[in-house]
């Protein structure tokens, strides 16, 4: 059995509210703009991509659900043998699809990459940065994580839904116009992994 069984097999998709009509007279809606980039309203042939986005669910308190196989001395989830719930995560999630798009940040040995690589004891790890551009609407978290799938020749997502590499976040900006209201959201993160231990990496 492959892990990709073990997923919920449905999976909610995420609608796009009303537009903002944007700050009038001849200042650029910069919100538009970009939706108008991702889904092509503008006309033009859209560069938007279908990604899962896993979100963690939170209580009315606004806290993370943890999962009932985080241990109660360690507060560790299961990952030797992943939670089919969580699948290791150690929270609850649902998952929803998306349109983005994705970038590589910066690669090994490139110009000022040193920024966008975690740092760890044993120096920075090779592993580059991909950023994602989200419309405003998704409003993420570095908690939720954004996972790739497999696509179809025409860009459609393939069902049932194939699942492919998984990113966790760790920088999550709202990119805002003048009038302060967000733009789009830029999301940096990093591929976890391995796949077999149910991260989906």
């Amino acid at each position: 059995m492959s892990w990709n069984s073990t997923y919920p097999s449905v999976v909610n998709t995420s609608t796009l509210s009303t537009l903002s009509s944007g700050t009038g007279g001849n200042n650029i809606n910069l919100r538009q703009e970009f939706l108008d980039l991702i889904y092509g309203t503008g006309g033009d042939d859209p560069i938007g991509q279908n990604f899962l986005l896993r979100r963690m669910r939170r209580d009315d308190d606004g806290e993370l659900v943890p999962c009932i196989c985080v241990d109660e001395v360690t507060q560790e989830p299961d990952r030797d043998f992943p939670c089919p719930y969580c699948l290791g995560a150690g929270n609850l999630w649902d998952e929803e699809v998306i349109v983005g798009y994705k970038s590589i940040a910066a690669s090994p040995g490139g110009g000022n990459s040193a920024a966008n690589f975690p740092k760890h004891e044993g120096g920075t790890m090779s592993v580059p940065a991909v950023r994602f551009f989200l419309p405003h609407t998704i409003e993420p978290t570095r908690e939720d994580r954004i996972i790739i799938i497999k696509l179809d020749l025409e860009g459609n997502p393939v069902h049932p839904i194939e699942r492919t590499s998984l990113y966790e976040l760790f920088l999550v900006r709202a990119m805002r116009e003048e009038n302060a209201q967000v733009a789009y959201w830029i999301c940096s993160g990093n591929k976890m992994g391995p796949e077999t231990y149910g991260y989906v990496g």
